[in-house]
């Protein structure tokens, strides 16, 4: 930092640290090895140069991911779009507990007064603290009582009669995580040393610290040996391989409820399809649906991949591991019959295999990373059903949920975004020249199924059909 201060340095490679926690602000340069993911971070990072009066260039180099070169094509979305507004769910519990016992270090909580601004759980919540220990109820005396016998009575039924306190000795704020919700962790070990390397949060930790797992440890791997999440354990053993590791697991979705339900409002115009040109299909609405969903992933093994080409290795099965589950906000589309009919003609075998889940499980993808373009969120911040079973009550859906448990609001932003979020999904695909899907479409890095049974052709079609069948909304009930 001093050094670039002074001009000592004419140069500094760093990570996005640099865009929040370094104060360098009279650089003549930025170059940008990717879109950060919103535009307020880069924006932030931009404005490391040309501070004051001063001339500045910012170069972006585009990475080879839907939403980077989405704006290599629409550059204008980069320079004219508003900043979106932060995003945040203060009906999540575990972000309203921990926001519960913050506040009561610092001020008594009111169970009156606060609802304004904790919401109508605030109650309930905060008796749930109290009874964990994390809160401690405190009464109030009448204001203006003279009696000397009621001078220290109270009033147990009413709530203003109480205020609840939090009395740690140091701020409760401390020992929050500023990336994750969750409040339990996992330690890792290294054995047979017993030193420990670090800790992640026990959301994460069976996807990354399953048995058998290659785990990156600043710079070198580590092989695990063992996760006991009830002790909030992980060993691991340090070696050199020549592999990666990718997990196996199935992931199935159920709709709890439906909070919110409209039609996909695009145009009213009729489509031609493309494998028919005379057949036209009518004013056809796609209902969207907003709501909980309960998630749950199977995990069956993992698969060893070479660090050298990429090249699948080993299959390694394994039935041990228990089902990662919780619930969380979603929103899925459920498509009319008029077009499930028309994608399924067009998924007859012909000279070119084409499937529709492949095609659904596509969309899922360049929706997911292009929603940092129209919402204030971080693409890995969701995800999609991608492999499909017959037996998954949601198989022939469009449906993104969030990952975070009991969701952070990012999902409910999305409903009033979708038609744009969909016309950018259909532009990101058309301008792709690739022909099957690549990393610049329709591919996603966190797929948990590895971009497996992609289908890009039959995707556009599905966007298009979207699009164009926009109509009127209807009263309808959508079916779980």
């Amino acid at each position: 930092e001093a050094g670039m201060a002074d001009g000592s340095m004419l140069g500094l490679v760093a990570t996005n640290a640099l865009e929040l926690g370094i104060d360098i602000g009279a650089l003549d340069a930025t170059l940008h090895i990717g879109f950060p993911g919103t535009k307020s971070s880069f924006l932030q990072q931009a404005g490391r140069a040309g501070r004051g009066t001063r001339d500045a260039l910012s170069v972006l180099i585009a990475m080879d991911c839907p939403i980077d070169q989405f704006l290599v094509n629409h550059p204008d979305k980069l320079f004219s779009r508003s900043l979106r507004l932060a995003v945040a769910d203060p009906t999540n519990r575990k972000q309203l507990q921990q926001h519960l016992v913050a506040a009561a270090w610092e001020q008594p909580l009111d169970p009156s007064r606060d609802r304004l601004y904790f919401g109508m759980k605030f109650v309930e919540e905060a008796r749930q603290l109290e009874e964990r220990g994390q809160l401690q109820r405190r009464k109030v005396k009448f204001k203006g009582e003279t009696s000397s016998n009621s001078a220290d009575s109270y009033v147990e039924n009413k709530e203003c009669m109480y205020r609840w306190v939090c009395e740690t000795e140091t701020t409760p704020a401390r020992a929050m995580s500023l990336r994750d919700v969750s409040e339990e962790s996992v330690k890792l070990v290294e054995v047979p040393s017993g030193r420990p390397l670090e800790s992640m949060d026990a959301d994460n930790a069976p996807f990354k610290l399953y048995d058998g797992a290659v785990y990156m440890h600043q710079g070198r791997s580590f092989v695990v040996q063992h996760l006991d999440l009830e002790r909030g354990l992980c060993t691991a053993k340090r070696q050199r391989v020549n592999y990666y590791t990718e997990p196996r697991h199935h992931t199935v979705v159920k709709v709890l409820g439906v909070d919110d339900k409209r039609a996909l409002m695009c145009s009213s115009s009729p489509v031609k399809l493309e494998s028919e040109p005379k057949r036209v299909m009518k004013h056809v609405p796609v209902l969207v649906a907003y709501g909980g969903v309960s998630i749950s992933h199977h995990f069956y093994g993992y698969r060893r991949l070479s660090t050298v080409d990429n090249k699948l290795l080993d299959v390694v099965q394994m039935n041990h591991l228990p089902a990662v589950e919780y619930t969380s906000r979603a929103i899925w589309m459920r498509l009319p019959k008029q077009i499930k009919d028309a994608l399924q003609r067009e998924a007859a075998p012909g000279p070119e295999w084409r499937d529709i889940c492949g095609a659904l499980h596509a969309v899922e993808h360049v929706l997911i990373s292009l929603c940092p373009l129209v919402v204030a969120c971080d693409a890995l911040d969701l995800q999609g059903q991608c492999a499909r079973r017959d037996s998954d009550p949601c198989r022939l859906y469009v449906l993104l949920y969030e990952r975070q448990k009991g969701g952070i609001g990012v999902i409910s932003q999305i409903m009033n975004r979708l038609p744009e979020l969909v016309r950018m999904g259909k532009s990101r695909i058309e301008g792709c020249p690739c022909k099957y899907g690549c990393p610049t479409c329709v591919h996603h890095p966190r797929c948990l199924s590895h971009n497996e049974g992609l289908d890009k052709a039959m995707a556009l079609s599905l966007m298009n059909m979207m699009l164009e069948h926009g109509g009127e909304a209807l009263e309808a009930n959508i079916a779980s």
